[in-house]
């Protein structure tokens, strides 16, 4: 058990493990842990003694400083260009060969079921990896509306990169031409109203976005990483690169629910009543590569959305669909909790909810909260949605990094065709 929680974290720096854990956290999450992997335990007090002892021995095992990443030259744009170049390489050819077992199988590789949009991407020790949108977080309470009267920043000048599902409609009135697109991908509502709570004008008033004087570069996730390798900037007021880039999205993982069919979906692998997400709070090769980025382009901030995992509780007797490990077909049958893993948000109290590459250490992750603006008058107490993950990750560092109100901002598609972008309402608050 301890060599297997090694290997996952021995691209982690030791003193991030040391620094970020307090005996009292420790304490806490050595229980999380034992529970999350189902350790024998007489009693939380003797969890808290065996996992201390593990703890302690990661600590030792890792007392010299472990080189998290190599660090390469990418000021140099040769050196640069070969990189994006094995990346999208990479990227292409595992979509390829997920898209293959798809077809082999019948499975879509693509689907919107009206909630969220999901897309095989690759596939990890025969388990299928999709990414999914995620719910747009606004600016609600985050007080944009008084960097704009106080500052003058209105995002005049800047860049900055938008990766989802599909790319952003460039021509929607509340861009004025500010939108390029950099994949030959369609629009899609979520990728636009992303790119409106980040950079509406504010034609209606109401959808002003945070930046509205901002530019946008719009990307599809197809190649996430090896973009954002070919984009990042690594040193002060370098050419034609950006320094902030946004990522509603993330891996599918433990259950789903699929609103088009009213059927919940186990991700993980599974193992009956045993079957145990080990994606939630795993620091993952997906984690490492967005923490690469981040740390050979030290001026370049990803933002990155938790996750809304943290309610996906399935019920007695609803319709769920699983992938057998014994015949790699997907079975369907009837929830039981005698018989099915517990909901996402059951198993550790709804802690450990942020999967893969939400936990990477290099990056913002963002959490949403309720609004805090009610009639005008923001208050300072905020309550978490119960939909969005909470860390740690299995390393012990806290996640979520910061949040912001993410109820009601989904973006949303109109019956007649058009965007609509989810507001931010830093304008409102200006103007109450």
């Amino acid at each position: 058990m301890i060599v297997r929680k090694l290997q996952q974290v021995e691209k982690i720096e030791s003193n991030t493990l040391i620094t970020t854990c307090m005996y009292g956290e420790m304490l806490d999450y050595a229980w999380l842990y034992g529970k999350k992997h189902k350790m024998t335990c007489h009693g939380r007090s003797d969890c808290y003694l065996s996992m201390l002892c593990a703890i302690l021995i990661m600590i030792i095992c890792l007392s010299p400083t472990v080189k998290a990443y190599e660090r390469l030259n990418v000021k140099d744009p040769i050196v640069r260009q070969s990189i994006v170049n094995r990346l999208s390489y990479q990227s292409l050819n595992a979509r390829a060969e997920a898209h293959t077992w798809a077809i082999e199988r019948n499975l879509p590789f693509r689907y919107d079921d009206g909630r969220n949009v999901s897309e095989l991407m690759y596939l990890r020790n025969g388990r299928p990896i999709y990414y999914t949108t995620h719910n747009a977080n606004s600016a609600i309470a985050i007080r944009t509306d008084k960097t704009r009267q106080l500052y003058g920043l209105m995002g005049a000048g800047q860049t900055i990169g938008i990766w989802d599902e599909g790319t952003v409609r460039d021509d929607h009135r509340e861009f004025n031409g500010r939108v390029t697109l950099f994949d030959d991908t369609l629009y899609h509502y979520h990728a636009t109203g992303v790119a409106g709570t980040i950079g509406a004008t504010g034609i209606d008033i109401r959808a002003m976005g945070m930046a509205p004087e901002a530019y946008i570069d719009s990307y599809d996730w197809t190649c996430d990483i090896a973009e954002m390798v070919s984009r990042a900037a690594s040193y002060p007021g370098e050419s034609d690169k950006i320094y902030v880039s946004n990522h509603s999205y993330g891996t599918k993982s433990g259950w789903s629910w699929n609103k088009a069919s009213k059927t919940w979906y186990w991700f993980g692998e599974w193992d009956a009543k045993n079957s145990v997400e080990e994606l939630f709070g795993q620091y993952d090769e997906t984690s490492s590569q967005f923490d690469g980025v981040a740390y050979n382009a030290p001026y370049y901030l990803i933002f990155k959305s938790a996750g809304n995992d943290r309610n996906d509780n399935p019920e007695d007797n609803d319709k769920i669909i699983f992938l057998d490990k014994e015949t790699k077909t997907f079975t369907s049958a009837n929830y039981s909790r005698d018989t099915c893993p517990s909901g996402d948000g059951e198993v550790n109290e709804g802690y450990d909810t942020i999967p893969s590459f939400g936990v990477a250490k290099n990056i913002m992750t963002v959490g949403a909260i309720k609004n805090t603006v009610r009639s005008g008058i923001q208050y300072i107490n905020a309550d978490m949605t119960d939909f969005s993950g909470w860390g740690p990750a299995d390393d012990g560092r806290i996640k979520p990094d910061i949040v912001a109100p993410g109820i009601g901002e989904r973006p949303r598609k109109r019956t007649d065709g058009e965007i609509r972008c989810p507001t931010s309402r830093g304008a409102r608050l200006s103007q109450s």
